[in-house]
């Protein structure tokens, strides 16, 4: 039992609706769904049930609601006195994020700097690495909040969408597509890649190759690297076409090094999410920084977070639909 689930519930049994309660903490419906399903498992006891008005309290949840609400008031006054004045001497506050390559070079950066003005003198601890690595980082309690680029591996971590981000081919400036104002697929494809190694974990790149595998497209990989470093490495020395996220390239020092494709019938994105555990409550700091995560999010109003996925999932598929083959006949 954590407060967060308390504070779920007493949102729930407060405005007797997911959608609002959602709305209150600042959290998806599925977040809020699954903390309280995991605390009616571990209480043995169901506090609502579902009605076509939205959510009726059973008797058990009108008297937690009767207990949660005058502990959730000594809480809320408790955090606002040491917010405002800090009677003690502390060790400065620490606090350990991660984020997935595309977003630790920029967004990262400028969310924890933005932070930091309201925030002075915290000591930062931010990780890089894969989607897969980021989100074990969490999972292991190594750091709190992550931002990764591929959606949840494992059901004890809690996932809100984040940002849509831009996929890229890209070359450089002496490949025989730099010169190109528009190219197709099979233009791309008729030259060797340079992408990710499936050794980092799952990624929107591998999903890609699956689709063209998959539709019968050919391809040649003339490079698997483990990062996105690597890739430019190899993208520089004009080993092939490269395949990564825009943010990467956006970066001061790579502005000029590479020539981003303009497809005619391929543009490629992935979802980048927020990740922390559902098992392991926040600290009152990490609570704080999701707060700017959350104001910092940049997805299409109107959708949940699995009509998102469904969305970026069929994204590719569709594209292909529309790619013809030599022969002028489309590939699915």
């Amino acid at each position: 039992m954590t407060l967060d689930q308390l504070r779920s519930l007493l949102a729930v049994a407060r405005h007797l609706s997911f959608r609002e309660a959602a709305k209150d903490l600042h959290l998806t419906q599925p977040a809020i769904s699954k903390q309280l399903s995991i605390l009616q498992r571990e209480l043995g006891t169901r506090f609502y049930k579902r009605s076509g008005k939205g959510v009726e309290l059973t008797e058990a949840g009108k008297l937690a609601f009767s207990k949660l609400a005058p502990i959730a008031k000594q809480l809320d006054d408790f955090e606002a006195l040491f917010r405002s004045h800090d009677p003690f001497p502390t060790k400065p506050q620490r606090l350990a994020v991660a984020a997935t390559f595309s977003l630790v070079t920029e967004i990262m950066p400028a969310l924890i700097a933005r932070f930091e003005k309201a925030n002075p003198g915290i000591e930062w601890q931010c990780e890089t690495g894969s989607s897969e690595v980021v989100q074990r980082m969490v999972r292991e309690g190594r750091v709190e909040l992550a931002l990764s680029t591929y959606r949840r591996l494992t059901d004890d971590l809690i996932a809100e969408p984040f940002r849509v981000q831009k996929l890229v081919f890209f070359v450089h400036p002496r490949h025989p597509l730099a010169a190109r104002r528009r190219v197709t697929l099979l233009d791309v494809l008729a030259h060797p890649l340079v992408v990710r190694s499936v050794k980092g974990g799952p990624t929107m790149t591998h999903d890609i190759l699956q689709e063209l595998s998959q539709s019968g497209l050919k391809y040649k990989i003339a490079l698997r690297c483990s990062g996105p470093l690597v890739i430019m490495q190899a993208v520089g020395k004009n080993i092939g076409v490269g395949l990564t996220h825009l943010d990467n390239l956006q970066v001061a020092a790579n502005r000029n090094r590479f020539v981003v494709l303009d497809g005619l019938d391929f543009q490629f994105a992935t979802l980048s999410y927020i990740i922390f555990s559902g098992k392991r409550e926040l600290s009152p700091l990490a609570q704080r920084f999701l707060e700017v995560l959350r104001r910092a999010r940049r997805v299409p109003k109107g959708k949940n977070l699995d009509e998102l996925e469904t969305a970026m999932n069929g994204r590719v598929r569709n594209l292909l639909a529309k790619t013809q083959t030599p022969s002028g006949r489309s590939i699915l």
